[in-house]
């Protein structure tokens, strides 16, 4: 089961626009039994935001939120994104996560394949001491397809 996206009329949809091009997300279930996080943060202007959303198998809500981080980067709304949907899942009983997110910065900081940018180094230290309470859990970058 997979899901395609591909609206072109509203930015709210998880179809992203580039110089007259789009890039198509496919949302991919995680294995059953589990559930996966996805998370994601903008910027407008000066200020960020972020959310995340946690579905089981079937692709079933379980958890919802978003944050509006104020005057700070992106890479700051993708962190936090992630250590409040981190937060949310365990707190909500959920620690087999398939964690899924779009900013290659915040992941390989996350898992210690970069130098992590002093702006965002307490977060992505937040986001590894959840990691250890999730049992199995793994992180990965989603890729959308350019059209």
């Amino acid at each position: 089961m997979s899901v395609d996206v591909h609206f072109k009329a509203f930015s709210s949809t998880p179809t992203t626009h580039f110089k007259n091009h789009f890039k198509i997300i496919r949302w991919h279930p995680p294995t059953p039994g589990r559930t996966k996080l996805n998370f994601d943060g903008s910027l407008q202007g000066k200020s960020a935001a972020g959310g995340y959303i946690l579905r089981d198998w079937k692709g079933a809500v379980l958890l919802a939120g978003a944050c509006n981080y104020g005057n700070t980067t992106v890479a700051m709304g993708e962190s936090r994104a992630l250590r409040d949907g981190m937060e949310a899942a365990l707190n909500a009983g959920y620690s087999t996560l398939e964690v899924e997110g779009d900013n290659s910065l915040v992941i390989a900081a996350v898992k210690g394949e970069i130098w992590v940018p002093w702006r965002i180094k307490t977060v992505i230290y937040d986001i590894r001491q959840l990691f250890m309470q999730a049992s199995n859990s793994k992180l990965t970058q989603s890729i959308g397809k350019q059209i």
